[in-house]
């Protein structure tokens, strides 16, 4: 039944995930064909700082939520969650005055998408927030419905922005981010619990342990992501970075799939690490297994792709996404050998080892992908990529085996402590 329950949790957080990228798909293809291709390349800016923004306040905010609260009692969750979606929403009125400024400064159609994007940041990242307190507490189809909500929002918004002949990145992005609000505001009636803004500071430094790490985590994931990519683009061309991204575009599914679960596994794993410490390794390396071997034949699927199915999804990139889909998605399988690790670390709120480990297997990432390409383009980087992350799995392991040996070795000690001191008081007493 245990079995049964986890996989119904495991499903919400992927029909979910699917939802919010089928939303996204959505928004970038409407407006993709309502504007100019400058004025679409400043959305995608706009839509670029955002992601920025809300993977730091996942770090700052919802992370040390999933780590300390998902096997916490309803009253201790319910103060839990609004400091966190407090701190989310400060974090987005700060960020979004700043980018208010820049846009301000900012000449044409990016400085309009950046105004907009600054008045409906703290809307979007309480949104968000929402979506993970509600994980915590293994009520994944409250998040699904909020998103659901968010989507419906979407329709008329978009269509008062379709009707707008003149600043329609602007518009489009108000659409976005307005309906992201009515979406958060639908949270506190889900949820019953007020964000207290005022508590951030101390959520700040109540979780000083995680929240800086998870920041500086996030800062060097995405910063080497893109590097790979200037890189890929300085040594093979602009070319095979477009056959990177087909590739990836081809992979989506799966990027689906691989964001989904990760919505429930730092829940599981906590909760299963106050249950049974015992088990939590087993549970890791299953988890990081059926991702690793769904990758690898979800690649090896993905090769018998019609190569008519192929330039439907990608247009001209085909030729070159069909070259390195395959190695791309061994790359996916590494990644998802790390994932138990990863999210082992996060239950164990081992985040400095975490970091180091991220630290070192991002490096390995950028000399595998650009070293990779200096040989042999795409193809290199992409084999260079896999090698990378099966390599960093190693390291990922190491790390979370050796917190997980000092977690259970803290354990024993605390349990044995009572009962020595018992012992020695008796003992005490005898001399007497």
């Amino acid at each position: 039944m245990k079995i049964v329950r986890m996989a119904q949790r495991a499903s919400w957080g992927l029909f979910d995930q699917a939802l919010s990228s089928l939303t996204n798909f959505a928004v970038g293809v409407i407006v993709a064909r309502s504007v100019s291709s400058n004025d679409f390349g400043a959305f995608g800016l706009a839509f670029a700082v955002y992601l920025v923004a809300l993977g730091a306040s996942r770090a700052i905010a919802s992370e040390p939520l999933l780590v300390r609260f998902s096997a916490s009692a309803p009253d201790e969750w319910r103060r839990g969650t609004a400091s966190s979606t407090g701190t989310a929403t400060a974090f987005g009125i700060i960020g979004g005055v700043l980018i208010l400024i820049v846009g301000l400064f900012a000449d044409g159609t990016l400085g309009q998408g950046l105004i907009a994007l600054g008045i409906t940041l703290p809307g979007l990242l309480l949104q968000d927030s929402w979506r993970l307190a509600f994980f915590t507490q293994s009520r994944g189809v409250l998040a699904f419905v909020n998103d659901l909500v968010w989507a419906i929002l979407l329709i008329p918004m978009f269509a008062l922005a379709l009707t707008r002949e003149s600043n329609r990145v602007a518009w489009f992005m108000l659409a976005w981010g307005g309906s992201a609000c009515g979406a958060a505001l639908f949270g506190l009636l889900q949820s019953r619990v007020r964000p207290r803004i005022e508590d951030a500071m101390r959520w700040w430094r109540d979780h000083r342990d995680l929240a800086p790490r998870f920041l500086s985590e996030f800062i060097v994931r995405a910063g080497g992501t893109q590097l790979v990519f200037f890189g890929l683009g300085a040594t093979a061309g602009l070319s095979a970075v477009g056959s990177m991204r087909a590739a990836q575009i081809i992979l989506g599914p799966f990027q689906v799939i691989f964001q989904g679960i990760w919505l429930i596994a730092i829940p599981e794993q906590v909760r299963l690490l106050r249950r049974a410490p015992h088990r939590l390794r087993a549970a890791s390396m299953a988890f990081s297994g059926f991702l690793a071997a769904s990758a690898a034949l979800y690649g090896i699927a993905v090769l018998f792709l019609p190569d008519r199915i192929g330039r439907a999804l990608v247009g001209g990139n085909w030729a070159g996404a069909a070259e390195i889909i395959f190695p791309l998605a061994l790359s996916f399988a590494g990644l998802g050998g790390v994932m138990g690790a990863a999210s082992g670390l996060r239950a164990l709120a081992a985040a400095k080892r975490s970091l180091q480990a991220r630290t070192i297997v991002t490096v390995m990432i950028m000399v595998g992908g650009i070293g990779g390409a200096l040989l042999a383009q795409a193809l290199g980087a992409a084999i260079g990529l896999a090698v990378a992350y099966w390599i960093g799995a190693v390291v990922w392991w190491w790390h979370f085996n050796a917190a997980l040996a000092q977690h259970l070795r803290d354990s024993k000690d605390l349990a044995e402590a009572p009962s020595t001191a018992i012992a020695g008081s008796v003992a005490h007493q005898d001399g007497r």
